[in-house]
This record gives structure tokens, C-alpha cells and sequence, in this order.
């Protein structure tokens, strides 16, 4: 399994190592600290190292050798001390100091006690100088760097001119690498392209910028006192000299407002600056200098280039000697019993958050090269992420086996809806998945494939039981505002006149709803089985509950807290029935809607629209929407009799069939298909499907859907109410 690779941390190396030999140029060598404005380096047109991982891959065995003997050296001194009854006298701690060799040279590290037996400079004893030379011929340049900080004497041998040959051999074992500028020795052009310290502070940076120009790494702490930005370049040198004054160019500013800054080589600049006022022939001077400086910046571009080809082959060969170490883990692993976890890791999103906790260790733990200790203690890092992996992938497969399961149920319930009648109730999943039987099914173990179609034969007992549960939840929603000794049967108490219901989602609108919810009507209302979030009441997010109510988008009936009872509807309703003569506790809506009592608005009659008449059960639409929040103490009502109330109630009749057949009102029924549209199109449907001449509500060829929403009918009545005509309510009779 190939999992995501990740970039390489570069190892960080604390000063006090082993010397290097000087890489700075005479140029550089005295810089003087100089504050820029903006020492930002991200837009720098120089070589940018981040985390330089510069490994040794040939693994020089002289090198191996030198600092095997020095362990062995500092451990026959430790011993000798030991043995003689020596003791390190406290005191504090001794301070780090800058020695006083050349910038960009580390200085050599001085080696305890004075056995010199089993050194590398020892080799050049043993072995004849010629073979010792062709030995050093075969290595990289930096590996001669790091041969010459072991000890003086190796120092003194590869820092002389005798041994320039070697290290023009090491330099070509490098491939493409341009050769050694004429301003550079072999050494000072190894510490610049292979080191990863910073020539000024010798420290190892997580940002090292190597400007080929000056010859020079330098960190970004340091590359603000060592380059400053002059306009126009150093004024003091010709316009001619100028260009070739060592220096990078930056973007500075964001948007329209940015622009290229120059930054200028200080110590250069000061020294060419010293050089052209004391030259005797200062034009002879500028044209060294302009090409001495060609040739710099062309030997740069160079070295960038090579340096961009060099720096990307590495990174390739180290990250695939840190995938080899990976896959040596993985295999570990395996056998250990995780090959479930890691072929299924590999095949999930890299951003999943749980196989980033486990590939970031793994990577960051093959970094360096496996050894028994290294690989103990990485092991059971890696096993406990496993583990929690191992949760998470039985997790998720439970989750898909849910979801699959709440689908396939949701499918079988559509697929019965069409064999019952319109006006029966249909199941919602909601309310389906929620029975005991179904639960059992959908939260049976994963293995074993549960028969959810035996489950149709039972759909009749469970929409009984749906039925029964909703009306025990809405009598407690009535008598929590009536109370319980109102001596009714449920289905009388839930049909009263009186009895509405309200929808959370609809009654905080602005204006107010205009539809009032009866039973059983109120069973349909969508809002109530819609999933807008999984309640705690329900399940926890975590739940398998929450997963099934998630894969359908449906839940139990009301579990969201949506429906509740209509407590304004309801003093309103009781004001228009004790106005008509009935009694608000035990009047019917199917008795209000035999009597269809006309009512009148006494404060809304206009003399120039005429007066404002409804129907009985539209007198909640009008407060909300004409009288808004002030329906108490604005809102006069009166009865309308007689001939002129019979004629009212014709025109009232015409208004709602008329809004009945509109387009918007989608809730007709066919009875034979439950085909669902207008009166139009259902009536259309009828003849041309079930071949019906003239179809008909009153001979059962289609009904309104049960679900369908209260029209509110008004009317203005001609001509409009006299200031001063008394009113006198009427009082209806009820008839049977």
C-alpha cells in the first residue's frame, strides 16, 4: 500500500559540530549590519532552501570511521578519569562563544584527552598517500568538508594545494554541477552549495537563502543587517558598475501598489565604494568589475538552475528511501493483524482526519534511518492510532449498512402507498422506521441481511398504531390549554370548532400565516416529520438513529416540537361561536360548516369597497392579516340573517370554488389512481386514463387531499354599512 507521502523534516544540527573551511569571499568577509525596511523573503529571486535535508547517501566509510574513533576516544578519557578518582568540579555553565575564524567557517571541535590511537588522520599512516588520495576521490565534497573538521592534521592536508585534485575529482563525482567559479576556492564553493548553515550566525535555519551573486547562505535573521535597498543603486559607483554589485530582487506590497525593491550586498557595496575612490584608473577598475561581474552572474544563473534539478533528484531519493522504511513498518504492522485497517486506510480520502493522525507519525518516524530502538517505540504509537481507526472503519461501515437498509424501507413504503385509498391515511417513514418490529430489522448486526418486504402484511397494525400515538400527543397539546374535565370523547375533542393547531415554522412569519390546521389534517402537516436536525430527544448525533432519520430525511411524527396548539385560533374561534349561538366547548367544525354562518367585520366595512363579509372559518386569516397583533381591541364582529346573508352565502360559495380550481391549488385526488394535480387536470386525467365522460367530487371520482390547507374566503359586499345601521347579531340554529 502506497500511502500519502509527506514532505521531509530536515534534521536539525546544533552548533559546536565539526569546522568547516571558509566559503565567504574576500567580498563578504567584513559585513557590516545595515537595517532594511523589509526583510520579507518570500518573493526573493534568489535560491531558497526550507528545511535543507542534505544527507550523505554514499556514506563514507572514512567518514564512519572518524567518528567511531572519536566515540572511542571520548570513552578511554571518560574511563581513565573514572579510574583515577577524577571528578567535574561544579560551577556554572560555560557560554557558547563566536570564535574569531573567517565568516561562514565553523570552527574545528577540540577532541578530550590526548590518545590519539584509532583516528582517521591515523589512516594517512597506515595507508600510502596515494591510495589515501585515490580513497578521497571517490567521495562527494561535502563529504571532504566534513573529513577535514575531524582533526587539524586532516584539516591542514585537505585545505593545502596538494590536494586540489581531490577535490576537483569530488566535485565532478557530482552530476551537472558547474565548475568552480575563478572567484572561489574548491572548498568555499562546497561549503556554499552543499552546507546548511548560515555564513553569518552559524546557525542551521528552517530558512536558508543562498544568493549565488554574493556567494553567500544566510539565514532570514540575518539578511536584513547584510543587504539594504537603494533606489537607483549605490550612488557612489558609476551607473555602468552598478548592476553588478551583488544583490537580489524582491516584490514588496500588495495589489496595485506592489513593486520590484532592490537589495544591495552591503559589505560589497562598502568595499567596491573604498576600492573605486582609490583607484588610480577608475575606468580600467569599472570594466574589471563589470566583467568580473558578468561572469558572476552568468556562473549564478547556472548554479540556480543546477541547483533547482539537484534539489528536486534528492527530495525524489529521499522520499523514496523514507517510503522504503514506510513499507518496511507496514509490513511489521501486518504482521502484527492490521491488514484490514491498512488496505482499507488506503483507500480513503487523504483529509480524513482520522488516517492523518495515523500517516503523520508514520512518516515523521521513518525520517531518520529504523533501528530496533526507533522502530520499538514506534510501533505502539502507530497500533493505538489503529486502534481508534479500527473503531472508526466499523463505525462507517455500520453507518452505510443503516443507510442502505432506511432506503430500501423507504422504496417498499412507496411502493404501498398507491394500493390504499385516498382518503386513508398514508404511512410516512417517519413514522414507520420509529414501530418496534422495524427497528429490531434496521438495527439487526450487520452480518445478517434482514427481509424488510415481510414487514408489508403489518403496515395496516402500524398506521393504527401511528393514528392512536399522534392523537394521544395532540389531546395532551388540548388540554394543556383546556384541561382534562371537558367529559369528550378524543375524536369529538380534536374535531371541536375550536380545536387548531399551529406549525413552529409558520407562526413566527411576518405576516402570520393564514391557514389554520385541524384535525386530522394536522396528521399530514409536512413541517412535522421534516428533518431539519436530528433532536437529542431522538438520538444523539452518534446514534443509529440518527443515521436511519438522516438517510430518509424524515422523523417520527412531531418529534421536532413543531406542531403545538394554536392558542390565539382558539379564543378567536370561541368569540365567533359564542357570537353565533353555539357553545365553543362542545360545537363541531363539521356542525360550523352545515350552519356556514356569515360574519361580518365591522371595522374593516369601507365606503368606498363595501363591506367586508367571510366565511366562519376564514375569521382567523383576517385578524392575522388585516388586524396583525392588535386583533383584541380592533376587530369588531358581527352576524349576518336573512335574504341578504343567503345571498352572501352564494357569493362566498362561488369564491371558493373558483380558488379551488386555480392552479396553485394542487391538492385534488383521483380516486382510482391517487393521481395528484388541480380539478383541471384531474378532471383531464379521468377521461382520458379512466375513460369518465364527466367526472365529478360528488360521484367519487376525485377528492381533496386530506393534506390540503384551509381556504380563507372573504368578500366585499355592496353597498357598504350606514355609520349609523344598528347591528344586530343573528343567532344560528343548528340543523342536522
Amino acid at each position: 500500500m502506497m500511502l500519502p507521502q509527506l514532505s521531509r523534516q530536515s534534521s536539525q544540527v546544533e552548533l559546536g559540530q565539526a569546522p568547516s573551511g571558509s566559503s565567504i569571499p574576500a567580498d563578504t568577509a567584513s559585513a557590516t549590519a545595515e537595517t532594511v525596511t523589509d526583510t520579507g523573503l518570500e518573493h526573493a529571486t534568489e535560491t531558497t532552501i526550507a528545511g535543507d535535508g542534505q544527507d550523505d547517501s554514499r556514506g563514507s566509510v572514512i567518514v564512519a570511521a572518524a567518528a567511531s574513533t572519536d566515540e572511542q576516544s571520548v570513552a578511554a578519557t571518560s574511563a581513565q578519569d573514572k579510574k583515577k578518582g577524577k571528578t567535574k568540579a561544579a560551577g556554572p555553565k560555560r557560554k557558547r562563544t563566536v570564535s574569531d575564524s573567517a565568516p561562514g567557517e565553523l570552527t574545528t571541535k577540540k577532541l578530550r584527552g590526548s590518545d590519539s590511537e584509532g583516528r582517521l588522520v591515523d589512516l594517512m599512516k597506515i595507508f600510502p598517500e596515494e591510495l589515501f588520495r585515490e580513497v578521497l576521490s571517490y567521495l562527494d565534497p561535502v563529504d571532504l568538508l566534513h573529513m577535514a573538521r575531524t582533526d587539524k592534521k586532516m584539516r591542514d592536508f585537505l585545505m593545502s594545494k596538494n590536494s586540489r585534485l581531490e577535490w576537483k575529482k569530488a566535485r565532478e563525482n557530482i552530476s551537472g554541477l558547474p565548475d568552480c567559479p575563478d572567484d572561489l576556492s574548491e572548498p568555499q564553493y562546497a561549503n556554499l552549495v552543499f552546507e546548511k548553515h548560515c555564513h553569518f550566525c552559524l546557525r542551521h535555519s528552517s530558512i536558508i537563502i543562498i544568493y549565488w551573486t554574493s556567494r553567500v547562505r544566510i539565514c532570514s535573521q540575518c539578511n536584513g543587517g547584510k543587504f539594504r535597498s537603494i533606489k537607483g543603486g549605490p550612488p557612489a559607483l558609476p551607473k555602468s558598475v552598478r548592476p553588478y554589485v551583488p544583490h537580489f530582487v524582491r516584490s514588496v506590497g500588495h495589489g496595485p501598489r506592489s513593486h520590484n525593491r532592490t537589495y544591495y550586498n552591503f559589505a560589497v557595496e562598502k568595499k567596491w565604494v573604498e576600492e573605486y575612490s582609490m583607484a588610480p584608473d577608475k575606468e580600467r577598475w569599472a570594466q574589471e568589475k563589470i566583467e568580473m561581474g558578468k561572469k558572476i552572474i552568468e556562473h549564478s544563473e547556472a548554479c540556480k538552475a543546477w541547483y533547482s534539478e539537484y534539489k528536486k533528484k534528492k527530495e525524489e531519493e529521499e522520499n523514496a528511501l523514507v517510503q522504503t522504511r514506510v513499507d518496511k513498518i507496514l509490513d511489521l504492522l501486518r504482521e502484527m493483524g492490521w491488514g484490514i485497517e491498512l488496505d482499507d486506510m488506503g483507500n480513503q480520502p487523504d483529509d480524513e482526519d482520522v488516517v492523518d493522525k495515523f500517516i503523520v507519525p508514520l512518516y515523521q518516524g521513518c525520517q531518520k534511518e529504523l533501528t530496533d530502538r526507533s522502530t520499538r517505540k514506534l510501533l505502539p504509537t502507530l497500533t493505538t492510532y489503529l486502534k481508534v481507526y479500527k473503531e472508526w472503519r466499523l463505525k462507517r461501515i455500520r453507518t452505510q449498512c443503516l443507510q442502505a437498509r432506511a432506503r430500501r424501507l423507504h422504496r417498499i413504503v412507496n411502493s404501498y402507498r398507491p394500493t390504499i385509498g385516498p382518503s386513508i391515511i398514508p404511512l410516512d417513514i417517519g413514522n414507520i422506521y420509529s414501530q418496534r418490529a422495524v427497528m429490531n430489522l434496521l438495527l439487526s448486526p450487520t452480518e445478517w441481511e434482514p427481509r424488510l418486504e415481510d414487514l408489508l402484511p403489518q403496515f395496516p397494525q402500524f398506521e393504527l398504531e401511528t393514528l392512536q400515538e399522534i392523537a394521544r400527543q395532540l389531546v395532551q397539546m388540548v388540554q394543556a390549554v383546556r384541561g382534562s374535565a371537558h367529559g369528550l370523547d378524543v375524536n369529538t375533542l380534536l374535531t371541536l370548532a375550536t380545536t387548531t393547531f399551529s406549525c413552529e415554522a409558520a407562526q413566527y412569519r411576518e405576516p402570520r400565516t393564514l391557514d389554520v390546521i385541524r384535525y386530522p389534517r394536522v396528521i399530514w402537516h409536512g413541517c412535522a416529520t421534516e428533518l431539519v436536525e436530528v433532536p437529542t430527544d431522538v438520538s444523539a448525533p452518534e446514534s443509529e438513529l440518527s443515521v436511519i432519520a438522516d438517510a430518509v430525511g424524515r422523523i417520527p411524527w412531531n418529534t421536532n416540537g413543531r406542531i403545538m396548539y394554536d392558542v390565539d385560533t382558539h379564543w378567536i374561534m370561541d368569540h365567533v361561536l359564542t357570537l353565533c349561538g353555539f357553545n365553543p366547548d362542545t360545537t363541531t367544525a363539521a356542525l360550523m360548516n352545515r350552519v356556514s354562518p356569515v360574519i361580518e367585520c365591522i371595522s374593516c366595512n369601507d365606503m368606498h369597497k363595501g363591506r367586508m363579509v367571510m366565511r366562519w372559518d376564514a375569521v382567523p386569516a383576517h385578524a392575522f392579516q388585516c388586524h396583525k397583533g392588535q386583533w383584541r381591541d380592533t376587530m369588531r364582529l358581527t352576524t349576518l340573517g336573512g335574504d341578504f346573508a343567503n345571498v352572501l352565502k352564494g357569493r362566498l360559495d362561488e369564491e371558493y370554488h373558483r380558488k379551488r380550481a386555480s392552479d396553485a391549488y394542487n391538492y385534488m385526488l383521483c380516486t382510482l389512481c391517487r393521481f395528484r394535480g388541480t380539478i383541471v387536470r384531474v378532471c383531464q386525467h379521468i377521461k382520458d386514463i379512466h375513460g369518465v365522460a364527466k367526472p365529478s367530487e360528488a360521484a367519487g371520482d376525485f377528492v381533496c387531499s386530506p393534506d390540503a390547507p384551509t381556504l380563507a374566503i372573504t368578500y366585499r359586499a355592496w353597498p357598504p354599512r350606514d355609520e349609523d345601521e344598528p347591528i344586530h347579531p343573528v343567532h344560528y340554529v343548528p340543523t342536522s
